[in-house]
């Protein structure tokens, strides 16, 4: 069973940085691209920001956080 109220607070949160979001800051991004034979429905959309959704691009899922994964921990060996 899932909870209403954590689903409504999670329609607020960028799935892919975690980003707390003003309803005119949300976007909707496809998990698997539409070209990739991606669909509209309710199981394939997230909620991000707008710079993630541009960030991602058509990138499916899984090869967008592989690259997130490196530039973080890349990002943090040239910092620290």
């Amino acid at each position: 069973m899932f909870d209403r109220a954590k689903l409504k607070r999670l329609s607020h949160i960028c799935a892919y940085c975690g980003k707390a979001l003003r309803e005119e800051e949300k976007t909707y991004d496809h998990i698997l691209p539409v070209y990739a034979n991606g669909n509209n429905a309710t199981y394939n959309t997230v909620v991000c920001c707008p710079e993630c959704n541009t960030r991602k691009a058509h990138l499916d899922i899984s090869t967008y956080l592989a690259l997130n994964y490196f530039y973080f921990f890349y990002f943090l060996s040239m910092h620290f």
